[in-house]
């Protein structure tokens, strides 16, 4: 499996959520939907107990199956999986968000981070 910093494959994700869809897409629609809420202009996830120290949110796809929220809602949105050696951004900064979400490579998400660059 081709993992990084503890996160799954944007090929993983994708084939998850096709699975979910497949299966019964309005009981994922009504799960991803029910912890969303507004907080100003972001659409933010709050988990209910599976995020992680540094603030992203996850959900359980199974049991030894952890997805970064961030993760699943750009991949719902563009209906890809996420391409190899690319990262998801917040361009808003706040890591809860998933309306805010660009595709990045790591070197410019890592300038970015250190002050080193913008965001475009």
């Amino acid at each position: 499996m081709n993992r990084r910093r503890g996160c799954f494959s944007g090929q993983i994700t994708h084939d998850w959520l096709a699975r979910q869809v497949k299966l019964n897409k309005e009981r994922l629609i009504d799960r991803l939907a029910r912890n969303l809420v507004d907080e100003g202009d972001c659409r933010v996830w709050v988990p209910t107990g599976s995020g992680t120290k540094k603030g992203y949110g996850r959900i359980s796809a199974k049991r030894d199956l952890k997805l970064y929220i961030h993760h699943v809602f750009w991949t719902l949105t563009n209906c890809r999986p996420i391409p190899a050696g690319m990262e998801i951004d917040h361009t808003c900064e706040n890591r809860r968000c998933i309306k805010h979400l660009q595709l990045i490579d790591p070197d410019t998400n890592l300038a970015i981070r250190n002050g080193k660059a913008t965001r475009t």
